[in-house]
């Protein structure tokens, strides 16, 4: 079967259109798209080596392009030359600026300045490393959120996944046989998150972690008697906590994510 061409064309770098693209392909069972990606589109020039390489690859065109003149010579060039198209971003825009009457900055990048929020997120980032694992006890009390769980319930991504959004989230490890650090009595329940996974999908995803690193498939780690300990040990522990317990069994990341985000904001869990 032949491929099908995207190119996904911006004036900054082009996540935009990635992320929406990627979101878009998700709905879809199929390898047969090749993505091509043009970032920092700022001239006319620019615009017509896109449009003479998408006639040649009769591909589509999804763009971000918020400069104006630009977006309007691209528009004009892509409906000229027959080329299917998406623009992600001036429609939305325009309906932003029609509801509230303000005038748009047409600057492209803006999501990425390096303002305090940036800098707010590369601190959380920094934290999540730092306090993976439990690595540092003392940095748990600093945590806006702690992820308690034994291992491969997605505590690192996770913990990883909320630092982008600007939350410090610390991982502390529970380990069947051992007693947690005292200290974690000490911090605030609301604070403290419990994951748990089914044991059947916690075998298979051991089992695939043994087989990547040549680990001897005889270990315990692996072994479904071995994961309902632990679990069962942690299950113990959480109520013993009295916190919050989320199942990742069927989650990705982004939705346990939300959830815990959820929790924060919760005055309830507050």
């Amino acid at each position: 079967m032949a491929k099908f061409h995207v190119f996904l064309v911006s004036d900054s770098i082009g996540e935009t259109a990635n992320v929406v693209f990627k979101t878009a392909l998700s709905q879809f069972c199929s390898d047969d798209f090749d993505v091509y990606t043009f970032p920092f589109i700022k001239t006319y020039k620019d615009v017509d080596v896109i449009i003479k390489r998408a006639k040649e690859y009769n591909a589509i065109v999804i763009y971000t392009v918020v400069l104006k003149d630009i977006n309007s010579y691209l528009k004009s060039e892509l409906d000229k030359n027959g080329i299917k198209c998406q623009d992600l971003l001036i429609g939305t825009i325009n309906m932003m600026r029609e509801l509230s009457g303000l005038e748009p900055k047409y600057i492209p990048g803006q999501n990425r300045l390096l303002d305090e929020n940036y800098f707010k997120r590369m601190e959380a980032i920094e934290f999540a490393v730092q306090s993976d694992d439990g690595k540092s006890v003392s940095h748990l009390r600093q945590a806006d959120v702690i992820l308690l769980g034994v291992s491969r319930t997605s505590k690192t991504p996770i913990c990883v996944y909320l630092a982008n959004q600007n939350i410090k989230a610390a991982n502390y490890p529970i380990v069947y046989g051992f007693e947690p650090d005292k200290n974690l009595f000490k911090i605030p329940r609301r604070k403290m998150i419990g994951l748990t996974i089914d044991p059947e999908k916690l075998h298979i995803i051991r089992s695939k972690r043994i087989s990547a690193y040549g680990i001897d498939h005889n270990s315990s780690y692996a072994e479904m008697s071995n994961i309902k300990k632990e679990l069962e040990y942690a299950d113990d522990l959480f109520k013993r906590l009295n916190i919050n317990v989320i199942n990742t069994s069927n989650n990705a990341i982004e939705e346990t994510a939300s959830i815990i985000i959820n929790l924060i904001k919760d005055d309830r869990y507050n």
